[in-house]
């Protein structure tokens, strides 16, 4: 029930409400009426028939004292006029019945007791019925009591009288409870169900510039104030979140363009690197922050021996002798952590490894790059073996080369041992160093002259 009460619209909402005020405040008055109507009527039917129980005995004194029933009889018969009256009896003053009446319908809905004594109790409503008993008094002794019983159908009628009248006004209070109150509740309802059409055609067409009317200073106006308001920083916002909007999709749209330039640059550029790596005679190796191989061109084939499937995916270290690993790993890992370089940026001579497992001399040129947030590593590694085979021939002539090396002892020595004189004069004159020097230097002239012969 009140589930489905609060699902109603407003507007019934307070129709009903006041109806059922209405309807409550009518009731409990004529619940009040009614009731004081019955304890009053109550009361006149006791006064009525205890006056006329009274008129009874004034007119059966006579009757009692000169102990004629008929008499008496004849009396109560007179009560036939009261069709409310069912029966009534007269008592002696001992108690004992002298006379008595019953309605002639042949109804008999109250049996008359034969005897009846101090304590039957008068004046009571019993069984749907109201029985009085009032005493016979002659010259102020009781002579006797009359007794009446009556129904209680005139308080019935009444009732129902009262019942039907209380209907009526109940219905027609109801009528123009709802007369007034369709009316009435338009100044409470309206503002609110105009404030709800607003919301929801603000919810469904997303226009935050209508406003609602705000036809009161109440608690529903200051509601439309409040909710105008709501609309005006709702729109504001709106507003500042569109230019946002629209800012950043022009943003995106210039970002984009500038991506593409640069994917696009980028391509071109991978491709010129990619054909001149490609055709480059050096080895071109690019590792990651792992130190896994990425790349790796021909080059690097022709120098280590591995083929681009072989390599792609595998460590630096396959490329350099077992003795080197730690030191490799140890140098990489103090680059990522701290930026310390020993080999990075510079051109070093380092000692390469082969497929085949030989190892020869390279000269590495390193470089390391940032791109996606990522380090990368890239060297160019040229084999030198030539080169040092070259260099050290090279040093091996310079260092027998006469010329380079003058008063070369080599010559010297056979000289002055294979010249007679010469080693007379080494020991004639030992003191005197310069004549020596002199011997020695004619001799190394005289052996070069024979080497290069």
């Amino acid at each position: 029930m009140f589930t489905a009460f609060r699902d109603l619209p407003i507007r019934l909402k307070l129709m009903r409400i006041n109806m059922l005020v209405s309807a409550s405040v009518l009731l409990l008055a004529s619940m009040g009426f009614i009731v004081y109507e019955l304890v009053t009527f109550r009361n006149g039917m006791v006064r009525s028939l205890s006056t006329q129980a009274e008129i009874v005995g004034i007119n059966t004194v006579s009757a009692v004292l000169f102990n004629d029933p008929a008499s008496a009889t004849e009396t109560l018969t007179a009560l036939r006029v009261k069709p409310n009256i069912l029966s009534a009896a007269i008592y002696t003053a001992e108690g004992r019945l002298f006379a008595r009446y019953v309605r002639s319908d042949g109804v008999t809905v109250f049996q008359i007791p034969e005897q009846i004594t101090e304590e039957t109790v008068g004046d009571r409503f019993q069984d749907g019925h109201l029985f009085v008993l009032r005493p016979i008094v002659s010259d102020g002794k009781r002579i006797g009591r009359v007794a009446i019983q009556s129904d209680l159908r005139e308080m019935e009628d009444r009732l129902k009288r009262y019942a039907a009248i209380v209907a009526g006004v109940l219905a027609i209070s109801l009528l123009a409870a709802y007369g007034v109150s369709s009316r009435l509740q338009g100044r409470i309802s309206g503002p609110i169900l105009h404030l709800a059409q607003m919301a929801r055609t603000v919810s469904e067409e997303k226009n935050y510039s209508i406003r609602a009317t705000v036809e009161s200073r109440d608690e529903v106006g200051r509601l439309v104030e409040t909710f105008n308001e709501m609309l005006a920083q709702i729109q504001v916002r709106e507003e500042a979140l569109q230019k946002a909007h629209d800012q950043l999709e022009q943003r995106v749209e210039e970002r984009t363009r500038e991506l593409h330039q640069e994917i696009a640059e980028r391509k071109q550029a991978e491709e010129k690197f990619r054909a001149v790596a490609e055709n480059a005679n050096d080895a071109i190796v690019t590792a990651d922050r792992d130190g896994h191989i990425i790349y790796f061109n021909k080059g690097a084939e022709r120098t280590f021996g591995y083929s681009v499937s072989d390599a792609v995916g595998r460590p630096l270290t396959l490329l350099m002798p077992e003795r080197f690993h730690d030191a490799h790993r140890q140098g990489f890992k103090r680059f990522l952590s701290n930026g310390e370089a020993r080999v990075v940026g510079k051109t070093v001579e380092l000692v390469g490894r082969g497929k085949n497992g030989t190892e020869f001399p390279v000269e590495l040129s390193l470089a390391s790059w940032k791109a996606g947030g990522e380090t990368f590593f890239t060297g160019i590694l040229r084999d030198i073996t030539e080169r040092k085979q070259a260099e050290e021939e090279k040093g091996k002539r310079k260092s027998w080369r006469p010329s380079a090396i003058p008063c070369r002892m080599i010559f010297a020595l056979p000289c002055a041992i294979s010249t007679a004189s010469a080693r007379s004069y080494w020991r004639i004159t030992p003191g005197s160093w310069m004549r020596r020097a002199v011997a020695i230097c004619s001799g190394c002239g005289k052996a070069a002259s024979r080497w290069r012969s």
